[in-house]
């Protein structure tokens, strides 16, 4: 898992309502002796929650993670005002007993990020202008690079394949149960069902398993005999007097 990839499950991570995300926030505005970024940093926007400021660095590379390990002084200027510091690691990167004692551990997981280690509460600084200002720059002019909107695709693309994969197999299974269950009816009955007989043998099922069932069709089918035994009456009498009426002319 590359770099891209991994800010967009962080931003999906840090989304909505609760949160404000920046990526690569610089320590101020300008070019001051000493410039640090953070790859990205997330804040709390609920008093409930307690605004809390997160900062992360992310990691997609071995070499990466332990030039960031010789260089401890390198995040200490935006850690100092975060509540809680992670790294965001592809798997394999990080590895046991290398992980600073203030920092927290995130791993990809399905199609998002999940906490390996949780990063200790830390005394954070006041912000100074200068930090605050570089997250207002932030806020107001960020656009995604072309690399985060291709990643962010992809992960779409990804989760909507798997989402695809299972509603088919779902769709499968339920087509296997009713086959199964088709074929045992059929054994059972000594019917074969079809697309023309379907819909009356269903009735004849459902009629059978009203109570009394038989009862009803019996009923049902000694009226329809009646009324033909009625019909067959008139049409005999109707064909005597026709006869009669033909020998008188």
């Amino acid at each position: 898992m590359n770099t891209p990839e991994l800010m967009v499950f962080l931003k999906q991570r840090y989304t909505g309502d609760e949160w404000a995300y920046f990526p690569q926030v610089r320590n101020g505005t300008g070019w001051g002796p000493v410039t640090r970024t953070a790859d990205a940093l997330a804040f709390n926007l609920w008093p409930s929650r307690g605004l809390t400021l997160i900062g992360f660095e992310v990691k997609a590379d071995r070499n990466d993670w332990l030039r960031e390990l010789k260089q401890p002084d390198k995040s200490a200027e935006i850690q100092k005002f975060c509540d809680h510091w992670f790294v965001v690691a592809a798997k394999g990167i990080v590895q046991p007993g290398e992980l600073p004692p203030t920092w927290g551990l995130l791993l990809p997981r399905g199609n998002g990020l999940a906490v390996s280690v949780q990063a200790p509460t830390l005394k954070a600084e006041p912000l100074s202008r200068e930090f605050i200002a570089s997250l207002l720059r932030k806020a107001k002019g960020y656009v995604a690079t072309p690399e985060e909107t291709t990643a962010a695709l992809k992960s779409a693309f990804a989760g909507g394949k798997a989402d695809g994969k299972l509603e088919c197999k779902w769709e499968l299974d339920k087509y296997e149960r009713m086959k199964e269950r088709v074929s045992t009816f059929e054994e059972k009955s000594g019917l074969s069902i079809d697309a023309w007989d379907a819909g009356e043998i269903g009735e004849a099922v459902r009629a059978l398993r009203r109570p009394c069932g038989v009862d009803e069709i019996l009923k049902d089918r000694e009226h329809a005999a009646n009324e033909l035994r009625v019909d067959l009456e008139r049409t005999e009498k109707v064909i005597a007097e026709l006869k009669a009426l033909k020998e008188r002319t």
